[in-house]
Formats: structure tokens, sequence, C-alpha cells
């Protein structure tokens, strides 16, 4: 049978989220340590010791990391951070740790005000934590990014990839009418087949070589970029037949899915578009929301459900 894939916690995902728990954690020893340190050389008060100061920090530690760990951990899931934020680069993808972190802190000090006494940990250090955090996390992705390009560097110098070593095949939309009849082939030549597609339609193009082994299905809209991102590990080659149906209407199908009626308009000035051609991408936009809601409930899909419904009211808005 054909390996289904989805969302689901592996191993390396698991150890991302280990690797910032204790980012996080490190960040807020960093910051009390700091403050210490400061009350230590500056604003210690004679009747209070160092030890009975240290111990106090202690608690600090103890009554508050925990919490900061769930809220950081529970807001870098939701910013894409081990989805699909992973295909951020540069100092967008700085950007986007930078908000993370900040709102992660935000709330924690929201919480604190509310608690009083119960966590305990000094405004300084609050501070102090939230920038250490956010240099802790943006210098591992960047670190992590620099060193993966330099073994890929090293990687390609050693060994340059060859035609005939090719094993692995990622067919993106290959469920379609000429997914349907290159599946069969490459299978029948021996390559292990990847395919990623939303089957919109159901499987029935592809009915003979589902029980294949070799055939590995990802169920998955490849708009999503998290999900082509996971989908293209490991393979040596990529054909993408995604949306392609070889009417022109589909090129310009979007402006009835995701636009307005006045950014619609705007669209099509900006097209050589004919009556026809965008008549029946509004056609193709119908059909395609129709199928979906009738093949798929809130339920079983509750995604492409509801965009299919969102579809169908902006068509319907015209």
């Amino acid at each position: 049978m054909p390996k289904w894939r989805s969302f689901r916690l592996t191993q390396q995902l698991v150890l991302r989220v280990v690797s910032d728990a204790l980012l996080v954690n490190v960040a807020l020893i960093i910051a009390l340590a700091m403050r210490f340190s400061y009350l230590v050389a500056f604003e210690l008060e004679a009747e209070i010791s160092r030890r009975q100061l240290f111990w106090s920090y202690a608690r600090s530690y103890r009554n508050s990391a925990a919490l900061l760990t769930v809220i950081c951990l529970g807001v870098f899931f939701l910013s894409g951070f081990y989805t699909y934020g992973r295909a951020y680069r540069g100092r967008y993808k700085a950007l986007i740790v930078a908000q993370a972190v900040s709102l992660s802190y935000l709330l924690f000090g929201f919480i604190q005000y509310f608690l009083g006494d119960v966590l305990q940990l000094p405004r300084g250090a609050l501070v102090l934590g939230w920038v250490a955090t956010m240099a802790l996390l943006i210098f591992a992705r960047l670190w992590s990014l620099l060193w993966r390009n330099v073994l890929l560097a090293e990687h390609q110098l050693l060994e340059q990839p060859k035609l005939e070593e090719i094993k692995t095949v990622l067919v993106i939309g290959g469920a379609g009418y000429i997914g349907s009849a290159l599946l069969p082939k490459l299978l029948d030549r021996g390559y292990k087949v990847r395919l990623l597609d939303l089957l919109l339609y159901g499987s029935d193009p592809i009915g003979d070589v589902l029980n294949n082994p070799n055939l590995e299905i990802v169920n998955a809209d490849f708009r999503h970029i998290d999900r082509v991102v996971e989908a293209m590990r490991g393979v040596d080659a990529v054909i993408h037949l995604g949306a392609i149906v070889g009417d022109p209407a589909c090129d310009v199908m979007v402006a009835w899915k995701l636009h307005s009626s006045v950014a619609r308009d705007a669209f099509r000035d900006a097209l050589p578009t004919d009556d026809a051609t965008w008549e029946r991408a509004r056609g193709w936009a119908v059909s395609q929301a129709v199928a979906a809601l009738a093949y798929y409930t809130p339920e079983s899909n509750p995604s492409l459900y509801h965009e299919a419904e969102a579809w169908l009211r902006l068509v319907m808005s015209e």
C-alpha cells in the first residue's frame, strides 16, 4: 500500500523543539545571571547577603522557566518555526524570529502582571531575557543555515550528481490526466515515485498504481510551501505538473478564487484576456469549488472545504 504522509512529530521536529526550549532556558539563566552580577556589583544592600539574593533568583527561575518555555514554544509553532517558516531565509527569517520572541515575552509579562509575586521574575531580567532569547535563536538559525551551506558546497565538490543515479522522483500534481499516464511509466522503469497532489477529484485516475510499493502519496496542496519542502527531501528529481490542464483560462482562474470584484477588474485590465477565456476561468473556479464541497466535509478536510466555500462566495459576488 502507498505511504500517506501527514503532519506528524518527526525526530527532526522534536530535536528542533527541544533545542528551542533549551535556548529559551539558557537565555533566561543568562539574563538572571547578568542581573545578579549587576546587583552584586552596584546595588546590593548591606542587609541582603549574596546567598540570599542568589537563592531568590534561583526561585525566580524555577517559578518562571516552565511557563515561559511553554508560551515561547506555542508562539513559535503558530509562527511557523517548525512548518512553513523553515523555508524562510535571511533577514525575513530573523524578523519572524524577533517578532515571535517579542510576542512571547509580552504574553509572559502580561501574565506576570496579574499573577504578581507568584512568578517573581525581575523586570530587568525579563528585558535581558527577551534580548538574550532573540539573539540566541537568530544566531542558532543563521549558524544552522551557514553550516548546511558549507556541507552542501563540500558535497557538490566531492560528488557531482549524475542523471543515471536518479532513483526517487517527486511528481507534483501527478494525479491529473498527464500525471496518471506518467506515473505507470516511471514505476515500470523501477523509479521510486513520491506523488504530491491535493487529489481534488479523488484517486481514481491513478487507481491502477495505488498498490505499487514504490509509490508514496503526499496528499497536499503544492501552494503550501512547507509541504513542498517536506516532500522534496530525499528525492533526486522533480517533475512539476501542478495546475497544468492545457486551458489558458487556468492562468487567470486565480482572479475568481482569490480576488474581490474590484481587484478582479484590475487584474483583468492588466492582462490581455478575451471574454471567452475569462468566463471559462470562472467556470473552472466554480467546478473546482463544487467538486471539493461534494467530496469533502468540514470534518474530513476543513481547510479545503472552507476554502472552496470562499471561492464560491467570490464568484457569486460578481
